[in-house]
This record gives structure tokens, C-alpha cells and sequence, in this order.
């Protein structure tokens, strides 16, 4: 399993819905998907740059890290395609952790 990184941006127009819900459902979606959240940071809500309808100026900013393989995180896309609480999913590779070991080594060089 490799690390990533995942911004989410949630609606934040939605009336049926708190943060929290929206949230939880993210949560399920990556849990469905096999996948093992490992840090959940959430940004709050800030206005886009850039409006392309008035209706949405603005976004709940959410930073995902969890585990996962290559395959997991294609599938973890293809699930948030039509989901009308999820504006952007923006996944990226982690740097990967050197651990106790590889401190110890490339301090020692």
C-alpha cells in the first residue's frame, strides 16, 4: 500500500446536508473502496478564485491522507463522479516515509 494525499471540496450550498454528513459520507466511500484513512484535516469553507455560477462561490475544503493501491484510488474516483456533495476530488502520491531505519542511515552519511 502507498500513501496519498487527497483535497476534497465539498458543496457548500447543500441544505439537506451539515459538513459533518457530508463528511461521513466521504468517509464510507473511501472505507468502500478498501481504503484506510490515516488523517483527516478539515480547512473550512473559502470562496473559489474564480466563480463559474454565482450559486457556488464558495467550497468546504477537506485534506484526506489515507492507504491505498493504484487500483483502490481509481475506484475511489469513479465514485465520487456523480456525487452532487463532492465538487473536486485532487488525489496525489505521498512522499514516502523513511522510518526509524532510514533516518538512522542517512544521518549517518
Amino acid at each position: 500500500m502507498n500513501e496519498y494525499e487527497s483535497l476534497l471540496i465539498l458543496n457548500a450550498n447543500s441544505h439537506e446536508k451539515s459538513e459533518d454528513d457530508m463528511l461521513n459520507v466521504v468517509k464510507s466511500e473511501f472505507e468502500g473502496a478498501g481504503i484506510e484513512i490515516t488523517d483527516v484535516e478539515k480547512m473550512g469553507k473559502k470562496g473559489f478564485a474564480r466563480v463559474a455560477q454565482k450559486k457556488n462561490a464558495a467550497g468546504i475544503f477537506v485534506n484526506l491522507r489515507f492507504k491505498a493501491t493504484g487500483e483502490m484510488v481509481e475506484s475511489l474516483k469513479s465514485r465520487f463522479i456523480h456525487n452532487s456533495d463532492v465538487f473536486r476530488l485532487l488525489v496525489k502520491r505521498g512522499a514516502p516515509s523513511l522510518g526509524a531505519a532510514g533516518i538512522a542511515e542517512s544521518s549517518a552519511e
